[in-house]
């Protein structure tokens, strides 16, 4: 019998963004499972919001992921020609409309280079995954449920040979076990939740591969709507392309009373002659074809994401929708990237409440999947409808699409998901802002991930995204918006005596023999001037934060120089948080980079208050 932490059933985005994250956090009992023989070598998920290269960011790996994809900035939108003879671009326009996005543009790349990263990093921990290998038989002894120490999980796992016959079984225990294993999930159905939702008959076929093409704007993102149906066309890395292409439904048997399409009946060689017709008068021919497939539209959401809060389901597992607007990935990363730090919290014994805390990964992640599902209903049925026309009067507009396009960018992007504040306490991780509270931090939203901006780090002068002051590694931050500490002493004074109580706080939720950033870290942002030396204003407990190490806790929001032009950089992050400097605040955010709470220096008893409510503590 294998004793292990966590149980992961999947090696998928979502699977391998688990894995990932809990082994670097420090979670090394983990074994990761998946059927098919190998990893994914071509095709399938491709496309990274602005959202998803920030997380990747937070594990120190967006470096490769940025240099290996293709950069993905410009939308070109195309519509029929009105004099005839197919379609023309009608406009084009930026591909994100973030305007809070660090990284203003997608990404593309196909899943397995997405994958390799993740596999390479999880490499260096000792981390592999088992493939070939499915779960035959689950158990979850209820009697252990209530003890997040315990193995309640029981699994009888069988790995197949390379003869494809000889089998070995081996049984194994878990603390907990997560179902990352694709839409059509075993784990799911041992779970005995279903799939709510529809189906529609609106049939689409995907193609990769290195084109030869006449068509403009094949490298940028270019949908497009003609009178013989839409495609979406999407540059890739390495001079390649992916086109989504529309098909006749009615071929597969859609349109019937009752009738549900039959993928079974397209070929390749129906992609590719909806393709020539939709690009008309473009021209394209595909020399290499890489990957392809057929899907059919359809937009479903688990009934629920856990079971006694010990068996979860992730990704396409709990939810499915159209790719056409790049969700896919980036929606089941996003779903394991609020497990793993849940589940890092319960493993290390750091959790007051682990049913609770564990009771919000449902509670946020299917609220997100139900506002994806509506967005993805209106969205695919903009870029699957037909254009405009004499004789589709009821037909898409191209103001109407862009006006869609504009609206839906800060959700699509990931940088406006927000999670829920319930007033009635429902998320313990979340507290709703009282109206004084908000207008501390015009800028700043609770439940959603905290902006960034340029600061400057005051012991070495550094200019510095805030993002990468707070990588992921499973702390809280609490963010001290302090004004000027040198010339205001009001400022001083009530850093002063919040430095007293938070550092109290750091101290009491900080296991014995851990550093004391661990668990709650602290960063002080000042508007006094870096050349004025103020670190030895500041409080022993924001200087120093116990070790040598406190120097890097602090910065200063004022005006550093750099590049050619000598050009201003930073002095702006109190401008962009919407915090008067002659007030401050202090904002908490979440392991995963949400903001928890906001409030005002002369209340850190409210930061106190927040953690001792799932928190444990040590001294």
């Amino acid at each position: 019998m294998t004793q292990v932490d966590v149980l992961i059933v999947g090696a998928g985005p979502a699977g391998y963004m688990l894995a990932n994250a809990l082994s670097h956090f420090g979670i090394s009992k983990v074994l990761i499972i998946d059927k098919r023989d190998k990893r994914v070598s071509a095709g399938q998920a491709d496309g990274i919001q602005p959202r998803t290269i920030e997380i990747f960011q937070g594990y120190g790996l967006a470096q490769r992921l940025l240099a290996e994809a293709n950069y993905m900035c410009m939308a070109a939108m195309y519509n029929p020609d009105p004099n005839g003879g197919g379609i023309r671009c009608t406009e084009r326009l930026p591909d994100i409309t973030a305007p809070d996005a660090r990284w203003p543009h997608e990404l593309t790349l196909h899943q397995g280079g997405i994958e390799a990263i993740f596999v390479d990093s999880m490499r260096s921990r000792g981390l592999e995954v088992r493939f070939s290998t499915t779960v035959a038989e689950m158990e979850l002894d209820q009697s252990l449920v209530g003890d997040p120490s315990a193995h309640a999980v029981k699994a009888k796992l069988v790995t197949t040979g390379t003869d494809g016959d000889q089998q070995e079984t081996q049984m194994v225990q878990a603390k907990f076990a997560v179902g990352c294993d694709g839409a059509h999930s075993w784990v799911r159905r041992w779970m005995g939740h279903e799939m709510e939702g529809e189906q529609t008959d609106i049939i689409w076929g995907v193609m990769d591969g290195k084109p030869q093409t006449d068509f403009p704007d094949w490298r940028c993102k270019s949908p497009v709507h003609s009178e013989h149906g839409s495609c979406v066309v999407l540059p890739r890395e390495n001079n390649s392309l992916r086109l989504y292409i529309q098909l006749d439904s009615s071929k597969g048997g859609g349109g019937e009373p009752g009738g549900r399409v039959d993928r079974s009946k397209y070929r390749l060689e129906d992609i590719q002659e909806s393709a020539k017709q939709i690009l008309r008068p473009y021209h394209i021919t595909y020399p290499e074809i890489d990957w392809w497939t057929i899907y059919v539209i359809g937009q479903r959401v688990a009934s629920a994401y856990s079971k006694s809060s010990r068996v979860f389901i992730a990704g396409d597992a709990c939810h499915t929708h159209s790719p056409k607007a790049g969700q896919g990935a980036n929606s089941s990363m996003g779903d394991t990237h609020n497990l793993a730090w849940k589940l890092f919290l319960t493993l290390k014994g750091l959790s007051t409440c682990h049913e609770t805390l564990l009771g919000t990964y449902e509670l946020e992640r299917r609220k997100f999947a139900q506002d994806l599902i509506d967005f993805d209903k209106e969205f695919s049925s903009l870029v699957s409808g037909k254009p405009l026309s004499e004789t589709h009067p009821e037909g898409v507009s191209h103001e109407k699409f862009v006006e869609a396009f504009t609206k839906f960018g800060s959700f699509s992007s990931g940088i406006g998901i927000r999670y829920e504040a319930y007033a009635s306490g429902e998320n313990v991780l979340l507290v709703p802002p009282t109206v004084e509270e908000q207008s501390l931090a015009k800028h700043v939203c609770v439940g959603q991930r905290v902006p960034t901006s340029i600061v400057i780090k005051a012991g070495d002068g550094r200019p510095m995204e805030l993002h990468d002051t707070m990588p992921t590694n499973g702390s809280f931050r609490v963010l001290i918006w302090a004004g000027d500490v040198v010339e205001e002493p009001k400022a001083l004074e009530a850093v002063k005596v919040a430095s007293s109580v938070l550092s109290g706080s750091v101290k009491a939720h900080t296991p014995k023999g851990q550093a004391m950033d661990s668990v709650i870290d602290i960063l002080t942002i000042s508007t006094s001037k870096t050349e004025t030396q103020f670190l030895q204003y500041l409080p022993l407990e924001l200087r120093l934060g116990g070790d040598m190490r406190g120097w890097e806790k602090v910065y200063c929001d004022q005006p550093a120089y750099g590049g050619r032009t000598r050009e201003q950089i930073g002095g702006k992050a109190f401008e962009h948080f919407g915090i008067a400097k002659d007030q401050g605040a202090i904002i908490v955010v979440r392991p995963d980079g949400h903001v928890s709470l906001i409030t005002s220096i002369a209340s850190p008893e409210k930061v106190r208050d927040y953690f001792g409510r799932f928190l444990k503590r040590f001294t």
